[in-house]
Formats: C-alpha cells, sequence, structure tokens
C-alpha cells in the first residue's frame, strides 16, 4: 500500500521572492565590497597607520565622542575690558570734581 502523496511548494509571492532575493544579493554585494577594501588596506599597510591614527575602542559599539570642556559661565553679564575701564575713569573723574566742589 505505497501511496504517493502529493506535496505543494511553499506559497511565496512573486514580489517578494524577487525582492528578497535582490536585497540578499545587494547586502552581499556591498559587504563583499568592505572586504575587498580591507583586503587593500591591509595589503598597503594603510590599516597600520590608520590604527595608530584612530585607537579601535574596547567596546565595538561604542563611539568616540570629541567633547571639549565648557568654560564654567558665572552669573551676570560680561563686560568687555575697554569699555570697564572708561567707565571706571568717567566715575573716577566725577568723583573727584564732586569733592573739589565742596
Amino acid at each position: 500500500m505505497n501511496q504517493v502523496v502529493k506535496t505543494s511548494q511553499p506559497a511565496v509571492a512573486g514580489w517578494l521572492e524577487t525582492q528578497g532575493s535582490s536585497l540578499l544579493s545587494g547586502a552581499l554585494d556591498v559587504w563583499k565590497q568592505v572586504e575587498s577594501i580591507k583586503a587593500i588596506k591591509a595589503n598597503s599597510g594603510a590599516e597600520h597607520v590608520q590604527a595608530q591614527v584612530e585607537p579601535e575602542l574596547t567596546n565595538g559599539a561604542a563611539v568616540a565622542i570629541d567633547k571639549t570642556p565648557e568654560q564654567p559661565k558665572m552669573m551676570g553679564f560680561e563686560v568687555n575690558q575697554p569699555l570697564l575701564i572708561a567707565s571706571l575713569g568717567v566715575l573716577a573723574i566725577a568723583f573727584l570734581l564732586k569733592g573739589k566742589r565742596k
């Protein structure tokens, strides 16, 4: 009693099948290009130079951020130095003139 049982192929939409294979082949092509660039760098020694310029982080997922320390901001307002000196000079002259009137 051997019966042949027909099996069907999994139903995959034609669009999905073509798009999926083209996306996969595109991703593989990009990976191939990246690996070929890495091989060229390794053969020419550029990889060693780049490793000296940009050190690899211990955590590959981490990103190095160049954060310059910020200057602490003082409360109040800023006055440039020449204006401050001129203002103090005018106040000193006014104070001296007022003192001579008495």
